[in-house]
């Protein structure tokens, strides 16, 4: 199961671009260490564990002092991430009032790559090796994501798109070209004034 959406958002919150390093790396245009990066944690009993780093990942899991019971718990958490933006939109919500309320800015279809080297109890099934995420909206996004995965959720986007530009947009502006022509503005008829004769009669 995916960390919960706040965990997300907070990641996200600590850089919103990779480092030229990391994303030179991704881009196929670094030309890379002559030693690969690693991670240390030492345990106040003098336990040294220490892992691959990978060029991408934006931050270091490296800790010291580390108490010796809980480091086997601290090693399910070493996580290795790199977060890509992903775009804003002005939306309303039933929440505060639909369209007559205020109109707010949400993050949608943030991406990450991310890689969980020690397996977790609580989740088996994830893989030990990097995959994606991706954020649709704050609550509710999509994890596990393997290249061919990726290249799916990809063009279902594509074709959303494509959707948008070439069968909505148009039927949009025949829609207000026909309106245009044919529709007539009504006008509201004026509030009934009461008589005060028949007022102070009825009195």
């Amino acid at each position: 199961m995916p960390p919960p959406a706040t965990a997300l958002l907070d990641r996200r919150s600590i850089s919103a671009h990779l480092p030229p390093s990391a994303a030179q790396t991704l881009d196929g245009t670094g030309k890379g260490r002559t030693e690969a990066r690693q991670w240390t944690i030492t345990a106040n009993d003098g336990s040294v564990v220490t892992g691959y780093l990978p060029e991408w990942a934006q931050d270091d899991p490296s800790a010291k002092g580390v108490r010796a019971d809980e480091l086997p718990a601290v090693l399910v958490g070493v996580t290795h991430w790199a977060d890509f933006e992903g775009a804003a939109l002005t939306t309303f919500s039933a929440e505060t009032g639909g369209a007559d309320g205020p109109a707010a800015a949400v993050q949608v279809f943030g991406s990450s790559i991310v890689c969980h080297p020690y397996p977790d109890p609580h989740q088996p099934g994830e893989p030990r090796i990097p995959f994606a995420e991706v954020q649709i909206t704050p609550d509710y996004w999509m994890t596990g994501l393997d290249p061919d995965a990726l290249t799916a959720v990809a063009a279902t986007l594509h074709t959303l798109a494509d959707r948008f530009e070439n069968v909505l947009r148009p039927q949009l502006v025949a829609a207000r070209a026909e309106w245009a022509t044919h529709h007539t503005a009504a006008t509201a008829p004026a509030p009934q004034q009461n008589d005060p004769t028949e007022e102070r009669k009825s009195a």
